[in-house]
């Protein structure tokens, strides 16, 4: 009698503790859920410089996927269209076990059915300031050193970005008001990153909008006006040429820093010694006084 109670209380002990931990791993995914939402909305505010939304992640660990639906990225300041980039789903493949070394591998971003609306100014786009705004990680400029590592990201590898079903709407003055409308062919990005040169999140970010943007250009080739093609690819490598200079001004402006503070070195130096010679002498002249 005595052991029947002893098994019933290991079997119930049991059962509680497997509900404990169903509960725990139901309470980690639901967490992580948010976990990448947040980080998905803050990463892309940060790097872009404009508004982020997304409404939900559903992050799949044993299979390694990640589901993200409903992502909309606003306007710079000064733009008038409400969003540059909406999409209803994103689908992520990643390699698990590569999360614990260095390097974690992306092997597919898919991005199905977006919406990108290009808007062009008088000089600029919305397109092209965000391109500006996220070239400041760029390895290939000072500017980088600037930023905090951790708002760049963990290098990452990722091996293919699809881009399928996307239209893209372009609004600019020369329209007078109208808007066309164009389908993007689909876009294959490869091979952002390797195992020898794994590449920040942040700048991944900024080459699929380069990516994306000149692709659209030639898709609206024969669509828009010329004109209008022009500006907007004027736009683009004004982003570009923009990025480059702030980062010639960084590199500038350190050199100068430099160059005054080793001045400023050298100079205290030699006021230094030239205050030690003087107080050599007054001691000198003080013990003289003091023979006589």
């Amino acid at each position: 009698m005595a052991i029947g109670k002893v098994k019933k209380t290991i079997l119930i002990l049991v059962a509680l503790a497997a509900a404990v931990v169903a509960i725990g791993i139901i309470v980690l995914l639901s967490s992580l859920n948010s976990i990448v939402k947040t980080g998905v909305e803050e990463v892309l505010s940060y790097v872009l410089e404009v508004d982020v939304t997304l409404d939900s992640a559903d992050v799949k660990v044993t299979e390694g996927s990640v589901e993200l639906s409903g992502l909309h990225i606003g306007k710079p300041e000064g733009f008038k269209t409400d969003e540059s980039f909406s999409v209803e789903t994103i689908k992520v493949k990643v390699d698990i076990k590569s999360f614990t070394g260095d390097s974690p591998t992306v092997d597919l971003i898919e991005i199905i059915g977006p919406r990108i609306t290009l808007e062009q100014g008088l000089r600029k786009s919305n397109f092209s300031e965000m391109i500006k705004s996220a070239s400041r990680f760029s390895s290939d400029t000072p500017e980088a050193e600037d930023e905090e590592p951790e708002a760049a990201g963990k290098p990452v590898i990722i091996k293919k970005i699809l881009v399928t079903e996307a239209k893209v709407s372009i609004s600019a003055p020369l329209l007078q008001g109208k808007k066309a409308t164009i389908p993007l062919p689909k876009v294959e990005i490869d091979d952002l990153g390797s195992e020898s040169d794994p590449i920040a999140p942040a700048e991944a970010i900024g080459e699929f909008f380069k990516r994306l943007f000149s692709e659209a250009l030639k898709a609206g080739k024969g669509i828009i006006p010329d004109d209008l093609g022009e500006l907007l690819g004027d736009s683009l490598e004004g982003a570009k040429a923009a990025a480059a200079k702030v980062g010639e001004e960084l590199g500038d402006a350190k050199e100068a820093l430099g160059d005054q503070l080793k001045g400023a070195k050298e100079s205290l130096g030699e006021a230094t010694e030239k205050a030690k010679e003087g107080l050599k002498g007054l001691l000198k002249f003080g013990k003289k006084d003091e023979d006589e």
